[in-house]
């Protein structure tokens, strides 16, 4: 019983995580294209402050997300637009910041 578990798991790891990677890129395309509307909407005279302002962190909190998968530049520049801050920049000081942790923890100079 348990040659035949060691035998079937392997396929079956093999088509869940084909199936899996195809639709975790599906569903990045999807919300890249999501992003790229609500940039292209955010400009519309009709929209209200308060509506502008949950586009703008709607488009910040995706974008993050998505710059964490595939660092498009495109995306990058739609963020830094919306979040007033540089995503590399930001990046940059939150690896210094684990690595001052991680050396104050070890003891490291």
């Amino acid at each position: 019983m348990l040659l035949a578990w060691e035998q079937a798991l392997p396929p079956y790891q093999q088509k869940y995580t084909s199936e899996l990677v195809s639709l975790m890129n599906a569903t990045s395309e999807f919300q890249t294209k999501i992003v790229h509307a609500l940039n292209a909407a955010s400009g519309q005279k009709s929209l209200t402050k308060s509506e502008r302002r949950k586009i703008s962190d709607l488009i910040v909190a995706m974008t993050k997300v998505l710059l964490q998968v595939n660092e498009d530049p495109n995306l990058k520049a739609i963020y830094n637009t919306y979040s007033r801050s540089d995503y590399d920049a930001n990046e940059d000081a939150a690896k210094q910041n684990l690595k001052s942790m991680f050396e104050e923890i070890i003891g490291a100079d």
